[in-house]
């Protein structure tokens, strides 16, 4: 599950490309007093996301539910611009990772034509390649992971702000860590200039509009 400490009374709600896998290196240390490194388990690399794997938030809360009491924990989850986000997951799982190589979409019984799209492609049939699991697991909303009351957490952070992590540990519970930056293959979110497209592709844009529209209107004010 998404991590949850009950030694600090913590619970740490990720959300993919939202610095995730920073965070839960952070809270694998929070709970061990250890850096985390990826182990093999019966000859399978066994890494972070295994142990504190993102899910839908209903599901979360429901599991959480019948362990803790969870209205006694500090609740805080990290959300980003809903539109960077959605770039980001493109660079690094397309670009960097190759989950839309032409072996991964003719396993998922797609047009060869579909294979390696560039960001423009990806957008305009962005709707069957989210039959491709990793990628829907990347670009499904925000909100799908943390719920849509921000009124749930106690503190909600941001990418920009990700260092007030640290400030948070150790005001709350004096512990001093540093948040490392990690899977940033794929050039990030600045990579490909969304101003260029909203200016020269207004359809295009348009449609990132509407994939992230719901996120926008829950977490416009903890975006800034």
């Amino acid at each position: 599950m998404t991590a949850i400490i009950p030694e600090l009374k913590l619970l740490y709600v990720s959300i993919p490309k939202c610095a995730c896998t920073s965070l839960k290196n952070c809270m694998f240390y929070l709970e061990n007093n250890f850096d985390y490194k990826t182990f093999k388990n019966n000859g399978k690399n066994f890494d972070i996301h295994k142990l504190y794997p993102s899910m839908y938030f209903d599901n979360l809360i429901n599991k959480l539910e019948k362990q803790y009491k969870i209205n006694e924990f500090t609740k805080i989850c990290l959300i980003r611009d809903p539109i960077k986000r959605f770039i980001s997951a493109y660079t690094n799982r397309v670009n960097h990772h190759k989950e839309l190589s032409p072996k991964r979409i003719q396993e998922c019984d797609l047009d060869p034509d579909m294979a390696n799209p560039n960001f423009i492609k990806f957008v305009r049939h962005y709707h069957l390649y989210r039959n491709v699991k990793s990628i829907k697991h990347h670009t499904d909303s925000m909100y799908k992971f943390i719920g849509e009351d921000p009124n749930f957490y106690d503190k909600i952070f941001n990418l920009n702000n990700i260092n007030q992590i640290s400030e948070f540990l150790k005001n709350k519970f004096d512990i001093d860590y540093t948040i490392p930056k990690l899977q940033t293959g794929g050039g990030g979110a600045d990579s490909i200039d969304i101003n260029a497209i909203k200016e020269k592709r207004p359809n295009i844009y348009s449609k990132l509009e509407q994939f992230t529209s719901k996120d926008y209107d829950l977490f416009s004010n903890y975006l800034s």
